[in-house]
């Protein structure tokens, strides 16, 4: 209904994703998402499931992670006002990640079909919407970024740890192989 549309746009106004939005806007958008509750520990989705909907957390909070090798890895965590999944909404393809309430989360969800018709009849909204996109994007690509140069980090400071501890296994300068030689030779 009309009044609980109007309610959603007033608990949403706050939230910085909203700003440039229009009532009107935001009551379309809002027309076209529903309301989830997840309970602590529920998963919102999965790594390699169909990226059909991205979500926008209104209270609790979401851990975007990925199980790997050598423990799980938390690409970032989301909390009030901020929204998740977008990426399978531009690419569709399957998740990369795995999604998780880690406290009790209220999320609202958007499918990517509807959002589609909506944005392709709302030009403006659309580039509301896509610019909203880019710059979560842009923000998660810098922090790929500094996540993977502080593995690399880490791996070089290991690395270098165990030389110091293991001088056998540092490889020995071509001119030490040749006096090792020498001296074998003349043994």
């Amino acid at each position: 209904s009309k009044r609980q549309l109007l309610e959603k746009v007033k608990r949403f106004r706050k939230f910085e994703i909203f700003y440039g939005f229009t009532e009107r806007e935001m009551m379309e958008i809002f027309g076209i998402a529903q309301e989830k509750s997840v309970p602590e520990g529920g998963l919102i989705f999965s790594e390699e499931s169909r990226g059909t909907q991205f979500f926008i957390v209104e209270t609790g909070k979401i851990k975007v992670y990925r199980d790997t090798p050598v423990g799980e890895l938390v690409y970032r965590e989301f909390g009030p006002g901020q929204f998740f999944g977008e990426v399978g909404l531009i690419d569709n393809l399957s998740r990369s990640a795995n999604a998780l309430a880690t406290e009790p989360t209220t999320l609202i969800s958007i499918n990517r079909n509807n959002l589609q018709l909506l944005l392709e009849s709302q030009k403006e909204m659309a580039v509301k919407m896509y610019w909203m996109f880019w710059k979560s994007l842009s923000t998660n690509l810098r922090n790929a970024n500094t996540m993977m140069n502080k593995f690399f980090a880490t791996f070089q400071e290991q690395s270098k740890a165990a030389k110091q501890q293991d001088p056998e296994t540092e490889k020995p300068s071509k001119k030490q192989k040749q006096e090792k030689l020498s001296l074998e030779k003349k043994m």
